[in-house]
């Protein structure tokens, strides 16, 4: 089993212990050999989204502290500064689903307890949303699945 937790990646094989799994590392499985390889990311500070049904596509900027949300045909973009673009900045780095304790880490560091990330992470995540939506946004664009991981939910 392979899988990132938001800040490594991690393997384990049958009947071994879970280790990190770094660009390089080969691995054996059913007589299969597979290496690791480090991919660089592309398009990560502009991703298009495009909705199932329905809505306006979205083109998403994304310069860490500084988030532009454009809706297609607008004037002028949603702009997130501040914790929200961080969060928004963070959710798009990690290209999928996070538990909340990373990505509060993210955002806050590691010196701040667990009950003070949570409580500042579902501020943060309130106030997003508030944001998305005042723009004419999708408040499910930051989705919380209610089992602990947060995602930016693109409609890819």
């Amino acid at each position: 089993m392979v899988w990132c937790d938001g800040l490594a990646w991690r393997v384990r094989l049958v009947g071994q212990r879970v280790r990190p799994l770094r660009a390089g590392d080969s691995l054996a499985v059913d007589g299969v050999e597979f290496r690791a390889v480090a991919v660089p990311g592309v398009g990560a500070a502009a991703v298009e989204t495009v909705p199932r049904i329905g809505g306006d596509r979205l083109r998403i900027v994304s310069r860490f502290d500084s988030v532009q949300i454009w809706r297609e045909g607008a004037a002028v973009p949603c702009l997130l500064s501040g914790r929200p673009a961080r969060l928004v900045a963070e959710l798009l780095a990690l290209g999928g689903p996070v538990r909340w304790e990373t990505l509060a880490h993210e955002l806050w560091g590691d010196d701040v307890d667990p009950a003070t990330l949570r409580h500042r992470l579902d501020i943060t995540l309130m106030k997003t949303r508030c944001l998305l939506v005042a723009a004419g946004l999708r408040r499910d664009l930051v989705t919380s699945h209610r089992n602990g991981w947060i995602e930016l939910l693109m409609y890819l």
